[in-house]
């Protein structure tokens, strides 16, 4: 290299301020969503000590020092340098308190520190924008202390979109029965509502204003010092709020006014439901009683995506699984939107378990939950429907009332299966029985891909070969292929699929030769041949048996992700 060319300026200082603006504002948005300002310098900081350049159009950029995220551990100088630097632009400030708390240092001093921290903050509310406050371990109290009860009177904050207060790992959070920041009226702008963890006695202590577009509220069973609040303060604010709102998310917090849902039984409901004309997506977390409940007395359009988990110990039978099934329906269609009530017709469908232990802080024992992902092919959104399985009623005592395959009659009954064209299978460590495969599978004309991830393979890849072999009709011993159960199966995906002992995985990957040597003889009546894409399969790895797939023809891909 020339001692010109290392004269010359690097190209980076020839961008335009603007976009290096830009860029060190993507560095602040990242960091603000992922930092912790306890490991090191912000990025606004760092990029003023690159040169001189960086650090003139830093300074010049007042939005890059509005984005300011701090903790109790803070000093006031960093505080006050961001606040002056960002001189009038609208505020976006994230508290977190310590990740690593101090053990010498009692939960007063540390809220006492925290309440000081903020007070800089508290003394800009005209220009606050957004606000996120994460507590964690230990509690600061600011939720209480400073957006409760020092501006219950209304202290506007005209600007402020977004309003975030999450606790973790801190028992009995809560809000008083003051209104946050003054109620609607003192956040008119306020777009974002996320309360996470935080016991609440009144529904009217929220700022539930007419703009929100995302509501998000939550709060684990046993953290909730209060109980439940009352289901009839919610109607009137699900209606004030219902134009606008894009997103809703509602864990443990429903209620119940009437009993008779646990039966099963339907309810007379009002003919005027609250219908959310904007509502994209939908995300309820409860007990299947409030769920059955809530329903009934909502409606939303066909493109809004659902969520819906089903959190009951001991499970909920299967006669109330199919009744929120039906209220899910009677929601999701709505006379509202021109839908007909016709079948939704699935085109993708996911079955899966897994374990979950997340309930820890309730003291349960870790249990399974099945979950069943659905995709329409009629323009619908996107549906998770997921069920807490088996329950615990003692040291040495589990019993389990409903299972994953009750579940799967259930939408097989109330949902139109028949443009299925791709079935996934993840985390089941059982098989699907064969009766299960021909009564609600194999009828289904489009299904062209069938996908196991971390699944059990073996029944399956026994029961399609030899389901493709019949008896001859002189009543010959020997055996001849006929037609294919999935006649339009045309791919399979094992993914991440463990074999023990040795002799399982050599005979998986046997009958999965011959089931593919089968498909090979039947294309020539009109059968599509099967390709295979596996990964994670140490049972049948590239190079394992590449002499019989040679001479078979057989089509199979290793992804090797």
């Amino acid at each position: 290299m020339t001692m010109h060319a290392l004269s010359q300026p690097h190209p980076i200082h020839n961008l335009p301020a603007e976009l290096l603006s830009n860029i060190f504002l993507e560095l602040m948005h990242d960091f603000n969503d992922q930092g912790d300002t306890a490991k090191g310098p912000i990025p606004s900081i760092l990029v003023t000590h690159i040169c001189s350049s960086w650090r003139t159009t830093a300074l010049e950029c007042r939005t890059l020092w509005s984005i300011i995220p701090f903790s109790a551990s803070e000093n006031d100088n960093l505080l006050q340098t961001l606040l002056k630097r960002s001189g009038s632009a609208p505020l976006s400030v994230r508290f977190r308190s310590s990740n690593q708390p101090d053990q010498d240092e009692d939960d007063t001093d540390q809220s006492a520190i925290a309440i000081e921290r903020f007070s800089l903050i508290t003394s800009q509310w005209h220009r606050l924008r957004s606000l996120e406050i994460l507590e964690q371990h230990r509690p600061t109290n600011i939720p209480l202390d400073i957006l409760q009860e020092h501006y219950s009177d209304g202290t506007p904050a005209p600007l402020l979109e977004k309003l975030v207060l999450i606790a973790r790992d801190i028992p009995y959070s809560k809000l008083s029965a003051r209104k946050l920041l003054g109620g609607d009226s003192g956040c008119p702008a306020l777009r974002h509502l996320e309360i996470v963890n935080y016991a609440f006695q009144s529904w009217q202590v929220l700022p539930l204003g007419a703009a929100l577009t995302h509501l998000a509220v939550e709060c684990d069973v046993g953290l909730q010092c209060y109980g439940r609040p009352p289901v009839q303060q919610l109607w009137p604010m699900l209606k004030r709020i219902r134009r606008n709102l894009e997103h809703l998310r509602v864990g443990y917090l429903l209620n119940i006014v009437r009993t008779n849902v646990a039966a099963g039984t339907p309810e007379v409901i009002e003919p005027r439901r609250i219908f959310f004309p904007k509502l994209r997506r939908l995300e309820l977390v409860d007990l299947i009683e409030p769920l059955v409940y809530f329903l009934p007395r909502v409606g939303f359009p066909r493109s809004t995506g659902v969520d819906i988990e089903v959190q009951n110990i001991p499970s909920p039978p299967a006669c109330l699984v199919t009744h929120l099934v039906e209220c899910l329906k009677g929601a999701w269609e709505g006379p509202y939107d021109g839908a007909d009530g016709a079948d939704f017709k699935v085109g993708e469908l996911e079955i899966s378990e897994r374990r979950d232990a997340s309930s820890a802080v309730l003291n349960r024992s870790p249990y399974r939950l099945s979950r069943i992902g659905a995709r329409f092919s009629d323009g619908r959104g996107e549906l998770a429907f997921s069920v807490q399985l088996g329950s615990h009623l003692g040291a040495h005592r589990t019993v389990t009332l409903l299972s994953t395959l009750n579940i799967i009659l259930i939408f097989h009954s109330r949902l139109d299966l028949s443009p299925l064209r791709v079935l996934r299978l993840k985390g089941l460590a059982w098989s699907l029985p064969e009766d299960v495969w021909k009564g609600v599978f194999v009828p289904l004309p489009e299904l062209g891909t069938i996908r196991f991830d971390e699944s059990a393979v073996l029944r399956f890849l026994k029961w399609l070969r030899n389901n493709s072999l019949a008896t001859s009709a002189d009543g010959n011993s020997r055996k001849h292929l006929t037609r294919p159960s999935f006649p339009n199966l045309s791919r399979l995906e094992l993914h991440s699929i463990h074999l023990d002992p040795v002799e399982d995985a050599r005979a998986a990957a046997r009958l999965l030769l011959d089931v593919l040597e089968q498909r090979l003889a039947l294309r020539s009546h009109g059968y599509p041949t099967v390709e295979v894409d596996i990964m994670k399969c140490f049972w049948f790895e590239r190079g394992d048996y590449e002499k019989v797939r040679m001479e078979i023809g057989a089509s199979v891909y290793w992804d090797e992700r």
